[in-house]
């Protein structure tokens, strides 16, 4: 019998919140997790969104040859493989607890419980860790199967349970939410049988922390996660013909509210990594690709995985699924832009291969996105659609926090990424999954009740 897989995407969860010394969480399980298995911290996410990233990783394409554009609300076309099908194929079932947004991607028909979807709202601590646990118990699933979850516990807004909430489990709200994640991923790993199941945990993309400890004090421009839900919940009962007030207003107001955070803190010497931890919003258009937004864990542990190991290569979310196919002795024989980081596990030397990376765009306005390339020494990124605007190049070695832009200094290496970059473009295909009106109409309505339109 095959072993089973279970597959955890931890919504916005950056790799260096978790493990590691740049984190204030309280993290013994996931700690346990790592000294047990396969750590690689190195992770890069094909884009900062969800959808685009998921889209990337679960077809272990490049995100221009998924199809999938968000701001046009094309979902993941019917021609590409993805791996939930080829897993299929290889006799596995196929489950998943995911909240209602996943549905964008037009994946959920291929699996077979009936309760595959939660609200977006819902959290580990709120009923989705039990809900999840329930389903692992209920020896409903029939094997091999894999089972996708994907939790929103770390996702704005965020509400640390009030247990957890207090500064001995994290500087920032977002730190205290991993503290209390922690304790269900214990939980759900004492649940499954690790001898005959392969454990995946991951992020779609990770997030920007507006907080920051200077001078052992912390200072903090975060939310209120409860005020912002209730916000968004009187937000989305606003008539349809008075949106586009209603959008206005929601950006005229994130313009005001960065003007009094610099107030707070205009007599303070921040450094650029500093400001842009506090002042980066949701609303802002520059969409810029710092490591916060798509550096993401990535670990394996169980079946399959006989060593302990932290590697820290350079590899790509797209990698994910080569790499669970080849522990498994599963066979993928069509051509993708992922590959199995197996060797690399084994101890061999492999090449390094540059991420392709890109902003999702906003929804209600133009945004300012970028593409580019990371690899472990540079970062190369700029506009999306102008190769000649908004260019940023970053020496990760000598900047790991990305705060000096070099691209004036070294223009040999903007010419050989950009040559790189139009090679991948040219490769790309143009796909035109459209939804239907009832899907549209289903797309949009979750979309505002997360409070991104």
């Amino acid at each position: 019998m095959k072993p089973n897989i279970l597959f955890l995407i931890i919504d916005s969860f950056r790799s260096d919140k978790f493990y590691g010394n740049d984190t204030s969480s309280q993290t013994p399980n996931i700690d346990d997790l790592v000294e047990n298995g396969i750590f690689f911290p190195n992770n890069i996410s094909a884009a900062d969104g969800t959808i685009l990233s998921l889209a990337s990783m679960f077809t272990s394409l490049e995100p221009p040859k998924t199809g999938v554009k968000s701001e046009h609300y094309v979902k993941l076309d019917s021609d590409i493989i993805n791996y939930f099908n080829l897993l299929k194929q290889e006799g596995f079932h196929a489950y998943a607890t995911v909240p209602k947004i996943v549905s964008t991607l037009g994946i959920l028909n291929m699996f077979e419980n009936l309760d595959k979807t939660y609200d977006h709202f819902q959290s580990l601590s709120n009923g989705l860790g039990k809900k999840i646990i329930d389903q692992l118990n209920q020896k409903s699933m029939e094997e091999p199967w894999i089972y996708y979850v994907h939790i929103n516990d770390i996702h704005f807004p965020i509400i640390p349970p009030k247990e957890f909430d207090k500064v001995e489990f994290g500087g920032s709200k977002y730190e205290r939410m991993v503290s209390s994640i922690d304790p269900w991923l214990g939980k759900i790993i004492k649940n499954i049988d690790l001898k005959n199941t392969l454990v995946a945990i991951t992020a779609d993309h990770g997030s920007n922390i507006p907080t920051i400890k200077l001078d052992d004090e912390w200072i903090s421009f975060e939310t209120d996660g409860s005020r912002q839900k209730f916000i968004t919940k009187v937000g989305n009962k606003v008539p349809t013909i008075l949106e586009p007030v209603k959008s206005k207003s929601f950006f005229v107001i994130q313009k005001i509210r960065k003007k009094m955070k610099h107030k707070k803190v205009n007599n303070l010497k921040l450094t650029p990594y500093q400001q842009r931890s506090l002042f980066s919003q949701r609303g802002d258009p520059d969409h810029f690709l710092y490591d916060e937004k798509i550096k993401v864990p990535f670990l394996l542990i169980g079946a399959g995985i006989n060593k302990k190991q932290i590697i820290n290569f350079q590899v790509r979310t797209i990698d994910i699924f080569p790499t669970i196919f080849d522990v498994l002795g599963l066979k993928a024989t069509h051509n993708v832009d992922g590959r199995s980081l197996l060797p690399l596990i084994n101890g061999e030397l492999i090449d390094e291969l540059p991420s392709l990376i890109l902003s999702s765009p906003l929804i209600e306005i133009t945004s300012n996105d970028v593409i580019g390339l990371r690899t472990s020494e540079y970062k190369y990124f700029r506009d999306m659609h102008d190769s000649s605007k908004r260019i940023h190049l970053f020496d990760l070695k000598n900047d790991p926090l990305e705060e000096k832009n070099i691209f004036k200094q070294l223009p040999e290496i903007i010419q050989k990424f950009e040559k790189i970059l139009q090679q991948k473009l040219s490769d790309s295909k143009q796909y035109n999954s459209e939804y239907s009106e009832e899907e549209l109409k289903d797309v949009e309505k979750e979309l505002k009740r997360m409070g991104y339109i």
